[in-house]
């Protein structure tokens, strides 16, 4: 009877052991189910794990940035995300583009605009900060705009001067006034509603470069250029 007693005590301890232990298996095993890594994706269109530098151009005044949950069909986040966003510019963080979200497994992506930007360097960070941790960043880089014409005139010493223009970033019209010992060629599509001693040139974009040809009514004349007020003056030299 003393023995029976004991195998039945045996049993019961050896019961609850296995059942103590399953329990925690089975509460691992869920765990593992909800948070698996393999279950979870945190990418971007832009953003980094290596901090990605973009020259912009200098008109850039919007970056737009995706968040995405997925890396492809195949490989889509079963979590929800949360995360946290800083956005500094020349090192100094900007408050109202700073925050927070949630991306839901039911969602693809969250898109992040950044408007009214001006020349600077940005640094947007993006950090999930449930279940996993995880930072992508990138640095966008906005140059200033240099709204300065250049030019280059070239006397040929005979009958005509070339004039050269680059624009740089600048987006408008361009006044351009000569001597009147200057003839416009009106043979050239540019000049060819061009006036007596003056003409206006329209840059419709940036980095335009345009040639003009003004012809000499007496060889031994020579010319130079300069800017007054925002008019190019081509003036009789000597």
């Amino acid at each position: 009877m003393k023995r029976l007693l004991i195998v039945n005590l045996l049993f019961i301890i050896l019961t609850l052991f296995c059942t103590t232990s399953f329990a925690k298996y089975n509460e691992t095993t869920d765990t593992n189910l909800v948070y698996n890594p393999d279950d979870f994706y945190f990418e971007s269109d832009l953003l980094t794990v290596d901090n990605e530098t973009y020259i912009l151009q200098t008109n850039t005044n919007h970056i737009s940035v995706r968040l995405n949950n997925f890396v492809d069909k195949s490989n889509v986040s079963k979590v929800d995300i949360d995360y946290n966003v800083v956005v500094k510019k020349n090192g100094v963080e900007i408050n109202n583009f700073s925050g927070q979200g949630t991306i839901l497994k039911t969602e693809k992506y969250k898109e992040l605009n950044f408007i009214d930007l001006t020349s600077g360097n940005y640094y947007i960070e993006a950090k999930s900060t449930s279940p996993y941790s995880k930072v992508l960043s990138a640095t966008f880089v906005i140059p200033e705009e240099n709204n300065q014409i250049e030019f280059l005139i070239v006397d040929d010493g005979i009958n005509m001067v070339k004039i050269t223009l680059l624009n740089n970033d600048y987006i408008g019209n361009l006044n351009i006034e000569w001597h009147e010992g200057l003839v416009p060629n009106v043979v050239d599509p540019i000049m060819k509603d061009a006036g007596q001693t003056s003409h206006t040139i329209i840059f419709t974009s940036n980095k335009m470069s345009l040639e003009i040809v003004l012809l000499k009514t007496n060889i031994n004349d020579s010319y130079d250029a300069y800017f007054l007020d925002g008019v190019l003056v081509v003036y009789l030299a000597t």
